[in-house]
């Protein structure tokens, strides 16, 4: 799949990298790449009722979160409809990782055409 292969690419590019994620709305993965995070499932379900709380705020859309931690780094990057998590060792350059948000955009519009057609609808 070419979104894979893309993101693979980003990962090689930026070897600080360990895994990409992206996710829809509802927290449903879409295309991923690098490390299988054992978390998965409850880093997803985490960020869509962090995302609700978020909202309540009323202080605009939410663009990125950033956690630090002492083994790695964990970069949210939010783009209406999706969701993307890169995790990342805790040297990488936070703010090259939340730069690829724009990088990101085609592989996104990518990923709704072909949810689109799978569901029909395009």
């Amino acid at each position: 799949m070419r979104i894979v292969e893309s993101l693979e690419n980003v990962i090689k590019l930026i070897p600080e990298i360990q895994s990409i994620l992206i996710v829809d709305r509802d927290g449903v993965p879409v295309a991923g790449a690098g490390e299988e995070g054992r978390n998965r499932p409850q880093l997803t379900a985490a960020y869509a009722t962090a995302l609700e709380q978020a909202n309540r705020l009323n202080i605009g859309e939410q663009e990125s979160w950033v956690f630090q931690y002492e083994a790695s780094q964990l970069v949210v990057l939010h783009s209406s409809p999706f969701a993307i998590f890169i995790m990342a060792t805790p040297n990488a350059n936070t703010g090259l990782l939340r730069q690829l948000r724009e990088r990101l955009q085609p592989l996104l519009k990518e990923c709704q055409l072909t949810i689109a057609e799978a569901q029909g609808t395009a």
